[in-house]
């Protein structure tokens, strides 16, 4: 292996390692969200305790949890497809660079491409909808 072969070959092997850096940190931000999201519920709940019967300020506190249920969304969405990206870059490197053993042995065994973005966006929904009927049931102060 000549040095010009070697740079290529050292270049490739930090994108692949940078790229599995940034889906582990992509998941865990995907977490950080989800679990925000439910905790600014339980504040905005809490808020709740001192609207009273006051039925505009528990519309309002409706609307920052659904606004809130949006945003997460989003930016749940947003970081699902940082990790495609990734992920599409790591195929394109190991099929276009890495030896035929190494693909064999890495397709082996089952897929491990597991997404749990539908998982994480159905929490944030559920969670908001049970927030919202929870802000309107009497006698929850």
């Amino acid at each position: 292996m000549d040095q010009g072969d070697k740079h290529k070959h050292d270049e490739l092997m930090m994108l692949y390692s940078a790229s599995i850096q940034e889906i582990h940190n992509f998941k865990q931000q995907q977490w950080h969200v989800t679990n925000y999201t439910l905790l600014a519920y339980a504040g905005l709940f809490s808020l709740s305790r001192f609207a009273g019967s006051v039925p505009e300020a528990k519309v309002f506190l409706l609307a920052i949890m659904l606004l809130t249920a949006v945003v997460a969304g989003i930016w749940i969405c947003s970081l699902d497809a940082s990790i495609v990206a990734r992920r599409d870059r790591m195929k394109h490197v190991r099929e276009k660079h890495f030896s035929t053993a190494f693909i064999e042995a890495r397709n082996a065994g089952p897929s491990e491409k597991i997404q749990f973005s539908w998982m994480f966006i159905t929490i944030i929904f559920i969670g908001a909808l049970l927030a919202g009927l929870f802000l309107f049931l009497p006698n929850h102060t």
